[in-house]
């Protein structure tokens, strides 16, 4: 499998998945970097906006000025960080959980039938165990990014 053949099937994955998460489209009227900005911190919350930048690979100056825009719209929380008072703590208000995350429950195996490719039940569990093992080896990957020093 070469690198445009990864693209394909990861394009693919995204688009089903992006139905599944947000089937009346709620979120696709944000600008990219801020529907990924608020799902990062609805997932990771409490955190700071530096450490979203990190996660996101997002500018800090971006991600600092859509955090300011949905503070003042009261869908995110900020309190100074205690043992850092340059910095504020993140998290996301209740109504903006329920925006982000209404669709997140949705199942792999429901962004698989999305794809619209028939798949054994063999099959579709080898492809649910192989997108878990990514999945697991990304986030190792992206927390060991987290530690290392700025």
């Amino acid at each position: 499998m070469d690198s445009a053949a990864v693209y394909f099937v990861a394009r693919h994955l995204l688009a089903a998945a992006r139905h599944a998460i947000d089937p009346q489209e709620q979120l696709a009227e944000l600008p990219a970097t801020e529907r990924i900005i608020l799902q990062d911190l609805v997932e990771s919350a409490p955190t700071s906006i530096q450490d979203i930048a990190r996660r996101t690979q997002i500018a800090q100056s971006r991600v600092s000025a859509a955090v300011q825009k949905w503070r003042e719209r009261g869908r995110i929380d900020a309190r100074p960080d205690p043992t850092d008072r340059r910095r504020s703590i993140l998290t996301s208000s209740a109504t903006l959980d329920a925006e982000v995350l209404a669709g997140m429950g949705a199942s792999a195996d429901t962004v698989l039938q999305a794809l619209g490719v028939n798949l054994s039940a063999r099959e579709r569990r080898s492809v649910l165990q192989a997108l878990e093992l990514l999945h697991e080896r990304l986030k190792q990957a992206a927390r060991a990014r987290e530690s290392e020093p700025l």
